[in-house]
């Protein structure tokens, strides 16, 4: 790895407080540039990014992402005086229309909880995270100590902030089936494993889920842990939860974040105003013939 890159990395652990994800993220971003550029990283220009950016073909928001890591490293450089200029200042980002999230019916949640029924720890996954809208990061590295009292979960989210998510009775009882088959008991995690990490890994719960949504009859495809996060809060707001209650389970520091819950019920009260008599009548009217 490019001996300036690993700098980079080693500055956003230690300085700014990147999580390991972030870090893993910043390194394909990057790594994916030099194999594309065909030389040392640090010697790109600003055409070499913005070919880059148009010769990758990525989605929007890949390319945002890409872009932004492309950003912070060339600017990292131009602080620390190894480029004279940072080549990126000028490269435009792709425009980003606002992305509704995806989430479930609460009859589709149930028939893919229903089908990992079998499978104590996953059935408890999965009911944990529709019940408190984890992140699957969040969800994984549970410790086993913040069940001890299971009236709420202590989680340390983004940023190292901590926050309470309470668990309703119907966790409570598969938390406590869980915990008699729960292996390697001596682990400190609460879903431990015995891979480097000690707990089971978000790609090895994402490929449960998916497995768990084909075994009911669903496409894999629109299924994910963070579908079932989005479910969990868009179910809550349409059950009549406030927005700032839902905010802060959810863990989000701006409740901007939070109000895109609300474009999703505004989309769906628009399509069951079709089923309105104004609407079908002015509908009617557009379909009827013109006298001649």
């Amino acid at each position: 790895m490019n001996p300036l890159v690993v700098r980079f990395l080693e500055m956003q652990a230690a300085e700014k407080g990147a999580s390991p994800n972030t870090i893993a993220a910043y390194m394909r971003d990057l790594a994916a540039f030099e194999e594309s550029f065909g030389g040392a990283i640090e010697k790109a220009g600003a055409a070499d990014i913005r070919a880059f950016m148009a010769r990758a073909g990525f989605a929007n928001r890949t390319g945002a992402r890409r872009l932004a890591a492309l950003r912070s490293f060339f600017k990292f450089l131009h602080e620390e005086r190894l480029i004279a200029s940072n080549p990126s200042e000028g490269v435009e980002p792709p425009k980003l229309g606002r992305a509704l999230p995806k989430f479930l019916s609460v009859g589709d949640v149930e028939k893919i909880i229903a089908a990992a029924r079998r499978d104590v720890r996953l059935d408890f996954m999965l009911e944990l995270v529709y019940a408190t809208g984890l992140r699957v990061s969040e969800l994984v590295s549970l410790p086993l100590k913040t069940v001890v009292k299971t009236e709420a979960l202590e989680v340390m989210g983004k940023g190292s902030k901590e926050r309470m998510v309470p668990l309703n009775d119907s966790a409570r009882e598969k938390l406590a089936a869980y915990l008699k088959t729960r292996k390697p008991a001596g682990s400190k995690w609460l879903f431990p494993s015995y891979g480097k990490s000690g707990h089971l890994t978000r790609d090895g719960f994402f490929k449960l889920v998916k497995a768990a949504a084909l075994a009911a009859g669903l496409d894999p495809e629109l299924v994910s842990p963070h579908t079932f996060r989005h479910s969990f809060a868009s179910h809550l707001l349409a059950g009549g939860a406030d927005l700032r209650s839902i905010q802060a389970m959810l863990g989000h520091s701006d409740i901007s974040t939070t109000q895109v819950y609300t474009h999703i019920q505004a989309e769906k009260l628009t399509g069951a105003m079709a089923a309105h008599p104004l609407a079908k009548r002015r509908a009617g009217a557009s379909g009827a013939s013109c006298p001649s």
